[in-house]
This record gives structure tokens, sequence and C-alpha cells, in this order.
């Protein structure tokens, strides 16, 4: 197919949801203002991200900008720094610890081994801290470019975000296929930077409701299975034409009869 590279969603995507739900209602349990006040923070970047230069924050850092938002959610009590130091105390340290239960996701390490097999990059845009996620879960090493929000400056479904991703990566929209389990922050994000965009660990049942999506699964099994029927077979079919293309280049004029009826038998 067309991809060259497949960049994922972390949180809820390449680990199981339930792990995520787990860590966000102990926390919200055992520190409930807390969470309320960091829901609140989230929803207010989101509503002003377009407005940075507006707002005086277009020269700031993400963590500069999110400190600004939860000086407007604690009305505006405390200055910048006072801001930072309260959340990473109130929310994040909070947050960290819960993300050291994280363990080896196997099935994860699989599916990207085998894109990286295929010639496909492996890419990574999450809009929470990364903390140790990646070395917990052993896919650091099979991850080509990891971005974040502190990369980035903004949160998702910002197409900056995407557009961010791809700058780095030095790929076309087109070129990449982006996996989530968010339809209105990955699927929608995604789709509006120009990219294809599938959904996972979905409850969601009917396509019309999710519309934006190339495709949908309820599980990460199903999704793998998708991509090995149609993204990597595609990209296993690619990668002959290709060694052929370069093989004739090498060889000549007369090498192509031979070549090309080889590569149409692996069709």
């Amino acid at each position: 197919m067309k991809y060259k590279a497949i960049c994922f969603d972390i949180d809820g995507t390449l680990y199981p949801k339930a792990f995520m739900t787990k860590a966000m209602a102990h926390i919200i349990f055992f520190h409930p203002v807390s969470s309320k006040l960091y829901k609140s923070l989230r929803s207010l970047f989101r509503e002003n991200q377009s407005r940075f230069e507006e707002l005086g924050l277009d020269d700031m850092t993400f963590a500069q900008r999110e400190a600004a938002m939860y000086m407007k959610v604690l009305g505006g009590r405390l200055k910048l720094a006072e801001a930072r130091l309260k959340l990473d105390e109130r929310f994040y340290r909070h947050l960290e610890k819960e993300y050291r239960k994280l363990g080896p996701q196997p099935e994860t390490a699989k599916t990207l081994k085998k894109i990286r097999d295929k010639g496909l990059k492996v890419g990574v845009l999450s809009d929470w801290p990364l903390f140790d996620k990646l070395e917990q879960m052993e896919i650091k090493d099979l991850v080509d470019l990891v971005l974040n929000c502190d990369d980035i400056g903004c949160l998702k479904p910002d197409k900056r975000c995407f557009e961010t991703y791809l700058k780095k990566a030095g790929l076309k929209a087109g070129e990449v296929l982006f996996v989530g389990d968010s339809y209105s922050k990955d699927v929608l994000g995604a789709t509006g930077a120009g990219m294809d965009a599938v959904l996972v660990n979905s409850t969601e049942t009917d396509k019309a409701k999710v519309p934006n999506a190339l495709a949908f699964f309820k599980d990460w099994s199903s999704f793998d299975k998708w991509l090995d029927e149609t993204v990597l077979n595609g990209a296993e079919q690619e990668g002959a034409e290709g060694k052929a293309e370069e093989a004739i280049k090498a060889e000549g004029p007369e090498a192509s009869t031979g070549l090309n009826t080889e590569v149409e038998n692996d069709k």
C-alpha cells in the first residue's frame, strides 16, 4: 500500500484501555479535587489553543502554557512558576506513580516489530506525559520517532500535533496511517491533517458514527489481523516491486522481463 509509516497514540491504544481507566479511577477516588481541576485545565487548554498568539502564549513552552491555563482555573491566584509546581504536585506526581504499574505488552511489541520488518517506520504521538511508558512496555527500541505534548506545544485534535509529526518524520500526510483509541481526538485530528486513521479498543459498532475512521476495531488482535491482511500485505508487495526496479536499474533492460514476471506471480 501507500503507507511509509504507522503512527500510534499511546494511552488506551498501545496498552489496554482498562489499565488507563483503572489508573484514572484511582486518582479520582483519592484526589478528587485535583482530578476535577485537571479536567478543567485540559478543557480550557483545548478551547484556547487556537488563540495562543492573541493570549500572549505563542512563545511559551507547553509546560508554561499549561501552567498559564492552570492559573486561570485557580482564579489567577498564583504566579506561573507556582502554578506549574502545584500542577506537578497535585496531579502529575500521582499519575506517574500509577504508570509505574504498567508492564510489558508482548502483543504490541510483536505488531510493532512486524511493521518495521516490512520496511515501515513506527511513530508515537501522545498528548500526555511519556514518563517511562515505552520502556515499561518494552517497546522503546521498536519506535523510530516519539513525540508528545512537550515537543509539540498543543493537544489533540489540533492538527498542529499531526503536522509536527509529519514534519519531523519527513513524510506526507498520505504516507502515514494513524492509530488511536479516541475518535474525537485521534481520528478527527489525524484526518483533519490529511492522514488516514483507524480506531482501536473501541466500543463502537456503527460505522456511521465514526465516518472519518478508515476502520475500527474492538481490540488489538482484531486490528493486528486487519493490519496483516491489508496494510502489511500491500507493503510487502510494494517492497518486492521496489527491489525488482532496483535490480532492473543495476542489471540493465535485459533483466526486466523475468523480474516483472516473478513480481506478478507473487501478487
